[in-house]
């Protein structure tokens, strides 16, 4: 069904979310693989067709941080408690794909798999607003529909015979240029083992120092691996990981293409000093378990970065732990501040942490909007030399003279495996914008 309005131009959200609920049997599912709503948010969109949809209850939608959320006809809103997007339907449930200008196969099928995964037996319907481009898979695209039960016909047009031509052209234009590169091989994973000097650290807690031990890698050591961290010694000594935590696959002490979750840290009593925070490895913990239990020098702190905003916060590392902690046992805040760095924490607990996160990276906040004649770089970084003329207390020693969010948000990004997080408290950050008060609500779940 071409989606076109008066005079073939494209139909606007509004006419087209109207034209859906027109369609019987009822559409009940939408999945814009077409890209044919973009004048509208999810949850606009989700207003519109309960306005549109007297009998319905509420709509179920993704908001931006791709979570699965509730909309009632009342506008009360809330996360839905599913895991993934399993969303179990009625049958009979009637969907409807998108399709739209320079759609490709694997966008469709993509589209089509995630209705013939989640929403089956649910009856697709396919919406489009012109021919396809990638006109070489017109064929693939229709069978596709058709298995899903679509009856669709697309016109093939002297245009697309002409358009096909170019795309031949283009592949035996390629096939000449065409050097062969042979694929790096697999990465092999490397064998997981427990070093004695971290066993030993488990029975006495004392850290063998670094030029005497290779079993533990500092904080600044790691990052200053790193081509484009160029100021390691700023980075906090006193969290450590161990060389099985870092090394991923063989043969490499550390992996830039790979990185573990941290979720298992051992702690020490130090007294009169700083915690010292160790990172382990999932296999460490299940081998030492037995030794922590009985330890009584370190703890096993339970920890998971907080990388959405409804999660509660456990960077305090007093969820879980193994002994028990005392009660006045606290990890100093700036340590745990570069632990959330680390890990790809993407929310913090509340503004306090926000100003003073911005103090340790230099950056702009709302703890300076009363300085005058302030220098501030493009991405919200002070150097020392200007920050020095502010009240904003600070060390020499202890402060970046280069803009060190380019790294982080690389290494945050790498973290997250590629996935966004522009809309995060870090993403705006690093993207250079302050954080509002009405950032820090909290609705946990």
């Amino acid at each position: 069904m071409l989606i076109m309005g008066e005079g073939g131009k494209h139909r606007i959200a509004e006419e087209f979310l109207a034209l859906v609920v027109q369609q019987d049997p009822e559409i009940r599912v939408i999945v814009d693989a077409g890209a044919q709503v973009l004048e509208l948010a999810n949850r606009e969109f989700a207003e519109d067709w309960l306005r549109l949809k007297p009998d319905a209850s509420a709509a179920i939608y993704f908001n931006q941080e791709d979570e699965l959320m509730v909309l009632t006809r009342e506008g009360r809103e809330q996360l839905l408690l599913e895991s993934g997007t399993d969303i179990k339907l009625p049958i009979g449930f009637r969907a409807a794909i998108t399709l739209g200008p320079n759609i490709t196969k694997d966008r469709l099928t993509q589209g089509s798999k995630t209705l013939e995964d989640l929403y089956a037996p649910a009856c697709p319907s396919t919406f489009s607003n012109t021919n396809i481009s990638d006109t070489s898979d017109v064929k693939h695209i229709i069978q596709r529909c058709r298995f899903l039960g679509v009856q669709i016909s697309l016109p093939i047009t002297d245009a697309v015979h002409e358009e096909r031509e170019q795309v031949r052209e283009r592949e035996v234009a390629y096939e000449i240029n065409y050097e062969h590169v042979e694929s790096s091989p697999k990465a092999i994973p490397s064998v997981p083992f427990v070093d004695e000097d971290v066993r030993r650290f488990v029975q006495n807690g004392k850290v063998v120092l670094q030029h005497q031990s290779e079993a533990f890698l500092p904080l600044c050591m790691y990052f200053g691996r790193s081509s484009t961290c160029h100021e390691p010694a700023v980075w906090t000594k006193d969290i450590l990981m161990t060389v099985d935590f870092c090394r991923v696959t063989w043969k490499e002490k550390t992996s830039e293409k790979y990185h573990r979750p941290v979720n298992w840290i051992l702690s020490d009593q130090s007294p009169g000093g700083p915690p010292t925070l160790v990172i382990l490895s999932p296999f460490e913990v299940s081998a030492l378990l037995p030794e922590i239990k009985r330890s009584k020098y370190v703890h096993l702190h339970v920890y998971a970065p907080r990388v959405q905003q409804a999660r509660r916060s456990c960077d305090d590392l007093c969820f879980y732990t193994i002994p028990p902690i005392p009660c006045d046992w606290s990890a100093p805040t700036q340590i745990i501040d570069q632990l959330n760095i680390f890990s790809g924490q993407l929310y913090l607990s509340d503004k306090s942490t926000y100003l003073r996160l911005c103090c340790f990276l230099s950056v702009y906040a709302p703890d300076l909007q009363d300085e005058r004649d302030l220098e501030v770089q493009s991405d919200g970084f002070i150097k020392p030399v200007h920050l020095i003329r502010t009240s904003r207390p600070m060390s020499q020693a202890l402060n970046f003279r280069e803009s060190p969010l380019t790294f982080i948000k690389e290494h945050i990004t790498h973290c997250r495996m590629g996935v966004p997080f522009t809309l995060s408290h870090m993403g705006k950050i690093l993207d250079g914008h302050l954080l509002q008060d009405e950032d820090f609500d909290q609705h946990y779940i």
